[in-house]
């Protein structure tokens, strides 16, 4: 892995997720060639890099969503891509995500948007799921009166906290967050981060982010991959790759390219 920083794993050998040789292409357009990276369990990963350096089809792959070109993804054990459809369906129920935007139905509460996922893969009844959905969303850090709110009546932080707490619905071991504070203010952006890192303790999950925001990065990562020319071109926690001599990564930590959107 070139360019890549030597860390001291806080368990290296306990990885949840191995992706080994991956290649992504759509049509001539070459995404990933040979990209090779580790998730440990227990950590907050960040992934990081320029626009267009594929780095939310790489965590599409790590959610099952996507199916690489070519290599090996092994998540919590297995082999993801050989799963059929109806392992994938069960594998999934062991991951929680957070999109972007939030992507929460309109027409849901936050309650209702929060218990559907719990009705598709639990036979509980409602009343059980309607008391987990509470119990998730006092974990987000919401008021106990968002339950009743639309997406429409909830401001962006609270947006970000509902999503949060529909990602956690099913006990996730692993949590997926795509840019989870962008749009957010430096305040709300700090007590999100702080949270993150207080679920991860609290809950034992392994995070894998994307963000642009270098002081979300400093805040709750343990480590970050960059993603450069097609594949990991360097790994290791914030200090370490703002330290490094390495050009193209020094270009990206100490430029003004890291508090830019990324797209």
């Amino acid at each position: 892995m070139r360019g890549a920083i030597a860390v001291n794993p806080k368990s290296v050998s306990d990885p949840v997720i191995r992706v080994a040789g991956l290649t992504t292409r759509f049509g001539t357009a070459s995404i990933h060639e040979g990209l090779d990276l580790e998730v440990w369990r227990g950590e907050i990963l960040g992934l990081v890099g320029g626009s267009g350096t594929g780095k939310t089809v790489l965590l599409r792959q790590m959610m099952l969503l996507q199916a690489p070109t070519a290599g090996r993804i092994e998540i919590l054990g297995m082999d993801a891509t050989t799963l059929d459809r109806h392992s994938l369906r069960r594998f999934r129920r062991r991951m929680g995500v957070l999109f972007q935007h939030g992507a929460l139905f309109t027409g849901l509460t936050v309650r209702q948007n929060i218990s559907m996922v719990i009705r598709e893969h639990a036979r509980l009844d409602l009343g059980l799921c309607n008391a987990i959905a509470e119990l998730k969303i006092a974990l987000s850090g919401l008021p106990a009166s968002a339950a009743e709110k639309y997406p429409d009546a909830l401001s962006g932080g609270m947006i970000k906290r509902a999503a949060l707490a529909r990602a956690l619905a099913l006990d996730p071991e692993l949590l997926f967050l795509d840019e989870p504070t962008s749009g957010l203010d430096p305040v709300s952006t700090n007590a999100f981060d702080e949270l993150i890192v207080k679920l991860r303790d609290l809950l034992g999950l392994t995070v894998i982010m994307i963000t642009h925001d270098p002081e979300s990065l400093r805040r709750a990562t343990d480590r970050i991959a960059f993603l450069a020319n097609r594949r990991v071109w360097a790994l290791g926690s914030m200090p370490q790759l703002m330290a490094s001599e390495e050009p193209l990564t020094r270009a990206y930590f100490q430029g003004a390219q890291l508090a830019q959107p990324e797209g």
